[in-house]
């Protein structure tokens, strides 16, 4: 039969397999689902570069995320690279993109818009840039939403989108609609999980509808070891430590991480919210005013102090409560404390010492004075065995 694999008068080695293997997936990377009949129909393209023996190579291929009779699915990640180098203007391209396009006669059109949105536009044939992809950013712009908010099954479906997309063209584009419809969908699809995935690139909250006959809700913002959870506002804390109130419309808080966020103190330059700026003899200082009514502007000042003691101690516990971060500590002795044992260097397990420390113990100390709340008056000139330290961080 035509779609054998040919005998050679020299057999191809398995490098050379495998080049065959990859190429074809490259060709298959913008479809989200891979059907036999499709992964075929792309394969005969190569004529004979490819040939029954190469599905078969890619169907066991490590790339794909998963296999089924129906469909297989490639790995998000290693489809974002294929994509990203697939020219659907080019004479091959435009025959994968028209076989996808027909495998997707009988599938829900958001499957082959899906796929559209994930490639570069600049990169599509004229006929898919001037028509399919508009009618693709349409239907999420103005169907989508919708489908998405009261749906479960379109939750679930969205779901799936936002973790293939995340890292692909999806979600790259200047069409502010399509931007505000997106963040709608992840908003809804993502509303009754307690530990959603990071949201789409510039996720704006105020595109997020308020529930009808809701005013303005209060959330407190709490950091919990290193996450950060937020809660009603006045309700009984459960965990972690306050950081901030926020008035929401819609319920929804986002917080973006800053790097280097000392940065001006550094630099000696006052950030682009200061009212002034300057340094004393307790270091640098910044001052912001928060203007409310004529009544309730208020002009706060700040100022960046070193880690002390109180802030070793909120470290070590880790956003724990216990007397060790690993949980509570059992002393039987004036060396024998296990749960020390597989965290820390002290007394029990060097055979040396009893007496205390500053905060934190070191290698010569008893159970008790390795505890995160434990504190001992010395003067700050004494240097000696009995002082030691505690990584912050160590190689795993």
């Amino acid at each position: 039969m035509p779609w054998e694999r040919q005998r050679a008068a020299v057999a191809p080695t398995p490098d050379a397999l495998d080049r065959r293997a990859g190429r074809l997936l490259a060709l298959l990377a913008p479809a989200i689902r891979i059907e036999p009949g499709l992964l075929r129909a792309v394969r005969l393209l190569l004529g004979a570069g490819a040939d029954a023996g190469t599905e078969a190579d890619v169907w066991q291929h490590p790339a794909l995320a998963g296999r089924a009779s129906v469909a297989a699915t490639l790995d998000p990640e290693a489809a974002s690279s294929w994509r990203e180098g697939f020219d659907g203007g080019s004479d091959l391209g435009q025959a994968v993109l028209s076989r996808i396009r027909d495998w997707r006669g009988g599938l829900p059109p958001e499957v082959w818009f899906e796929e559209l949105l994930c490639l570069d536009p600049a990169r599509l044939p004229e006929p898919l840039r001037t028509a399919d992809l508009p009618a693709a950013r349409r239907f999420l712009t103005d169907r989508a939403p919708e489908l998405v908010d009261q749906s479960p099954e379109a939750r679930a479906w969205y779901r799936g989108v936002h973790r293939r997309a995340i890292t692909t063209r999806f979600y790259r584009h200047d069409d502010p609609g399509l931007k505000a419809a997106q963040d709608r969908m992840y908003a809804a699809a993502f509303r009754d999980h307690t530990d959603p995935p990071p949201p789409p690139p510039d996720f704006d909250p105020s595109h997020i509808p308020a529930a009808a006959g809701t005013g303005e809700r209060t959330v407190e913002v709490r950091q919990l070891g290193g996450r950060l959870i937020t809660a009603e506002a006045g309700a009984v804390p459960t965990a972690g430590s306050p950081l901030a109130t926020l008035g929401t419309a819609n319920g929804v808080v986002t917080i973006e991480a800053v790097d280097n966020r000392n940065a001006f103190w550094k630099a000696g330059t006052p950030p682009p919210w200061a009212d002034d700026w300057g340094r004393d003899g307790f270091g640098a200082w910044v001052t912001f005013t928060v203007t409310g009514n004529a009544w309730e502007t208020v002009t706060q000042r700040l100022r960046w102090i070193p880690p002390g003691e109180a802030q070793w101690e909120y470290a070590c516990r880790a956003g724990t409560a216990t007397a060790l971060y690993s949980g509570d500590i059992e002393i039987l002795g004036g060396r024998n404390a296990p749960a020390l044992d597989p965290i820390a260097w002290y007394g029990g397990n060097s055979g040396i010492g009893e007496d205390r420390v500053l905060r934190g113990g070191s290698w010569n100390s008893s159970p008790r004075v390795v505890r995160a709340a434990y504190r001992y008056r010395s003067q700050a000139d004494i240097r000696g065995n009995l002082i030691g330290f505690r990584c912050a961080r160590v190689e795993p």
